[in-house]
């Protein structure tokens, strides 16, 4: 058989599993590092000053019900000072609503509906570690497979 389809087909798990492993592990490093920066923010209570809607409420055709949505802005106030901030869009709320949202105490005029705690993230690095290290023993003992393939093929070409 010729040996360089003989080396693919033995590493084919090994070839899928360390890019996969790789990606999810870059994918998890970076939005980890995105969340960790809003778990400092502090929570106030803002009261919605705009509601503008973006999308109305419906129904598809297999009867899944979607909210009415709104591009929300809220003010708050920190230290004394009042801020009006975009917060983003929502459904279900109305102007004059009270909320819970998160600002930044680096910079109090940017807010957050809520602190990301996502575990997502984690999951996404711990599988992507999974998967790099199986990949690297698959590949390891793909190539210990083919070694032993080739050393039995010199036996018996040898009559041995």
């Amino acid at each position: 058989m010729n040996k360089f389809i003989q080396l693919m087909q033995a590493t084919t798990l090994g070839r899928f599993l360390i890019p996969g492993g790789l990606m999810l592990l870059i994918f998890g490093l970076v939005t980890v590092g995105n969340i960790s920066d809003a778990r400092d923010y502090k929570e106030v209570s803002a009261v919605v000053s705009k509601a503008e809607l973006v999308r109305e409420e419906y129904t598809d055709s297999d009867s899944t019900h979607h909210d009415a949505e709104y591009d929300v802005t809220v003010k708050y106030t920190v230290n004394g000072r009042e801020y009006e901030s975009e917060l983003g869009v929502l459904s279900n709320i109305k102007a004059g609503d009270n909320i819970k949202v998160f600002y930044n105490p680096e910079d109090p005029g940017e807010v957050v509906q809520m602190r990301n705690q996502a575990l997502i993230p984690y999951i996404c690095i711990g599988v992507g570690a999974l998967a790099l290290i199986g990949g690297i023993i698959s590949i390891v003992k793909a190539m210990q497979k083919i070694k032993r393939l080739r050393q039995q093929e010199e036996e018996w070409g040898y009559g041995n």
